[in-house]
């Protein structure tokens, strides 16, 4: 075999056969296709045909010759002087590996291949685990290599940003095993063949095609068959980077803290069991002897198909959070991206799967993520949700696999990639590159909420089209398709609104007047052609410029919230309070169930709703919420795990907020549209 990059340009690749690798780890690892090669063995040259890899393959040489090659060809080894021998007595032996002075010095962000004493016979096979070494952020990566002369050369990665001196190091300090040359076995068609064929047909079920025609049908399926291992099916372990480490950095002294867990309710237990062995299995987490310590929270889901109850298990980080040190890097903004995406024809939005458990923890982070269950300690190896720096590391790892194309071919916000091209044929070269680059950093995609081959998409807030770039209808709805108020108090709910802003709209008073003369005491409400002139024109007002502004992402977010008996609302605006202009609005009407919340739940509700429904505007930078109900400014002292507020409080771990009381009598946007859930549950059909 031989691994893709140490082939010339010109060297074409037959991708109609495909092979599996079956390592001792029982992980498959496909292959990319096959090619017909020469080599030269001392003075002899050899065509053969070779299986080629691509480059994150995990062995730290450009290739394998293996068994059937050395028997058809009558090549010899000899394993005590690790030489080979073909026929011609010519054959020099391998240089002596270059002496290594003490202290070994690793750069930052650098692979090196150091001597390693061992007992071993000369001639042995290792096989060394990828795991780390020491606390100084040094890894070592998977390598099979003979013993030769009491020393086997192994791959020393260091992932920190300094210059290390490491000490010498002994095979006895690390996990290995003896390389059987059964350890790999190269496993033709029919039966590996079935296999792909059948992950194929399932690729093919979960792709979003309805919209394609024939043509783009096809070229969508070209290029994801030739990259299906991308995609990540359930049952499947996940794969992972090794382009980064999710650094959790604290302040020098830090005592590890230790929060006893949670008392749960029994029914939960096996929730928890089955979440953890699905993790454990996926290499997610594992047993620690950790001294820290957070709880674990359980969060309710949307019911199955079935109407069967479904649980998320949670780690309540907020202590770990309060100590990390905050990481700076910075989020892209997203008036620039929208700057280059219109004019498009075709987009496709990519989905990583599960894509924070795709990014390893620096190994002597790993502990700070502690957590206990009845079956025990455990801790994180991927970086899970809550953590308030996995943004940071999510964008910096999505801007290194993207680099060259970021900005020209594809643009990628924490999670959101999105493909742009002006014809067919640009959108699979671009799909193609973006796939080549995930290969590399051996990420997968969740193929059911992947969007491709789309003439216009939502992202980042925004309707992307052919013809531009637009607002996201959802952004004014709510304000668009405001009720008509049908009596006295509605019209009041409506003028909160646009009195907020009354100072941007020019002659307010004048417009609002025919409304306002029917809140006049012993006025009878008769809704009028006037009325219904003036309620439309403050509508217009409202949802487009002065007023509706697009968001300077040099400044803060303001998020201000309400909720009432029937309904939750929320505006985005930027500015000194009171004297805030709105980027966006957002209402829904609340459930049977929810109704029935008590009020502090209600006003959480809007806001945790409202951050999630804004969240390519807040995640990754500090805002402020505003709500009219002051106990919510006590938020982060609710203990109780089994409250809603707890388990609300949890989907806000990754962001950097603030909550602020605002009185109710200057709280009358948000309030409005909080409002509008009553006029929209009891409304019926008006004359205007």
């Amino acid at each position: 075999m031989i691994k893709l990059s140490e082939l010339q340009k010109d060297v074409r690749v037959d991708e109609s056969t495909v092979y599996e690798l079956t390592g001792i780890n029982s992980r498959p690892v496909f292959t990319i296709g096959t090619v017909v090669l020469t080599i030269q063995l001392g003075s002899k040259n050899i065509t053969a045909t070779f299986q080629v890899m691509n480059d994150d393959f995990p062995i730290p040489e450009a290739g394998i010759l293996g068994a059937p090659f050395l028997r058809e060809n009558g090549v010899s080894i000899n394993f005590r002087t690790s030489t080979l021998s073909i026929e011609v007595p010519s054959h020099q032996e391998p240089p002596e590996p270059q002496k290594i002075p003490q202290p070994i010095i690793i750069q930052p962000r650098t692979e090196t291949l150091i001597p390693v004493v061992t007992d071993k016979e000369d001639g042995t096979t290792l096989l060394i685990h990828a795991q780390p070494i020491g606390e100084k952020g040094i890894l070592l990566g998977n390598i099979v290599n003979n013993v030769k002369e009491g020393q086997i050369l192994v791959s020393v990665i260091n992932t920190s940003e300094d210059r290390i001196e490491l000490c010498p190091l002994q095979l006895g300090d690390m996990q290995y095993e003896v390389w059987q040359e059964s350890s790999v076995q190269l496993c033709r068609q029919p039966e590996k063949q079935e296999r792909i064929e059948n992950r194929v047909t399932k690729l093919v079920e979960a792709l979003q095609m309805d919209h394609l025609n024939h043509e783009e049908r096809d070229s969508l399926l070209r290029i994801c068959k030739k990259y299906q291992q991308l995609f990540h099916f359930e049952g499947e372990p996940l794969s992972f980077t090794t382009a980064i480490q999710h650094d959790i950095k604290v302040p020098e002294g830090t005592v590890p803290v230790n929060i006893r867990p949670y008392r749960l309710p029994y029914a939960h237990r096996q929730v928890i069991v089955e979440q953890m062995e699905k993790l454990e299995e996926n290499n997610v987490i594992r047993p620690s002897e950790s001294p820290w310590n957070a709880p674990l929270v359980v969060v309710p889901k949307k019911p199955d198909a079935t109407g069967k109850p479904q649980f998320r298990v949670c780690v309540d980080f907020r202590r770990l959070n309060q100590l990390t040190i905050g990481d700076a890097f910075p989020i892209p903004r997203i008036d620039e991206i929208l700057d280059q995406l219109g004019r498009s024809r075709y987009y496709t939005t990519l989905d990583l799967a599960s894509g924070y458990h795709q990014v390893p923890i620096r190994p002597q982070d790993c502990e700070k993520t502690a957590f206990s269950t009845d079956k025990g300690h455990f801790e994180f190896v991927r970086m899970p949700f809550g953590l308030c720096g996995a943004p940071s590391t999510f964008q910096r790892l999505m801007n290194n696999v993207l680099t060259g194309l970021n900005g020209t071919k594809a643009f990628v916000y924490l999670d959101d990639i999105i493909i742009y091209a002006v014809d067919l044929a640009e959108h699979e070269a671009r799909l193609e590159e973006v796939f080549q680059r995930l290969q590399r950093f051996n990420l997968q995609l969740q193929p059911n909420k992947c969007q491709f081959l789309r003439r216009e998409v939502i992202y980042l807030g925004h309707l992307i089209t052919e013809s531009g770039v637009k607002p996201d209808p959802t952004k004014i709805s709510c304000v668009k398709n405001h009720p008509v108020p049908r009596n006295a108090t509605e019209i009041k709910q409506f003028l909160g609104l646009s009195g907020y802003y009354r100072r941007f709209i020019e002659n307010y008073s004048q417009i609002a007047k025919p409304m306002t003369a029917l809140l006049k005491k012993g006025q009878p409400f008769e809704w009028n052609t006037e009325c219904q002139t003036a309620f439309e024109t403050l509508v217009q007002k409202l949802i487009t410029a002065p007023i509706l502004q697009y968001p300077n992402f040099e400044d803060p977010f303001i998020l201000t919230t309400d909720a009432s008996q029937y309904a939750i609302g929320s505006v985005i605006s930027q500015g000194e309070i009171g004297h805030d202009l709105p980027i966006a609005y957002a209402s829904r009407t609340l459930n049977k169930a929810e109704r029935n919340y008590s009020t502090t739940e209600k006003e959480l509700l809007s806001i945790v709703w409202s951050v999630k429904h804004f969240r390519s505007y807040l995640l990754g930078r500090k805002f402020r919420i505003y709500t009219d109900h002051q106990p919510l400014t006590w938020l982060f002292n609710v203990k109780d795990p089994g409250s809603r507020l707890m388990r609300w409080r949890l989907k806000l771990a990754e962001y950097q907020y603030e909550v602020i009381y605002k009185p109710g009598s200057a709280n009358t946007n948000a309030d409005a549209l909080s409002r509008m859930g009553r006029v929209l549950w009891n409304s019926t059909p008006t004359p205007y």
